[in-house]
């Protein structure tokens, strides 16, 4: 196949990357392939502390969506 050059953001290289595309890694021409990022503060406050989701959480979740009576407590709650 032949060899592609086309400007792209990190995003999208990454995106081809994990689609199996391979990326010239020759220095030069890979500071010509990204778009420069412009820095971006993040508007959302800072989460707050706490456990780590885990699976035993998700599948009490499911459980509790199929429980008619959990979700009416909860919705009476609010």
């Amino acid at each position: 196949m032949d060899d592609v050059e086309k400007r792209a953001d990190r995003k999208i290289v990454a995106l081809l990357v994990s689609a199996g595309v391979d990326v010239a890694s020759r220095s030069t021409m890979t500071q010509e392939l990204f778009d420069p990022e412009p820095f971006v503060d993040d508007p959302r406050p800072p989460l707050p502390e706490a456990p780590a989701f885990t699976v035993d959480d998700l599948i009490d979740f499911h459980f509790k969506l199929l429980d008619d009576d959990a979700i009416h407590e909860f919705f009476a709650s609010h």
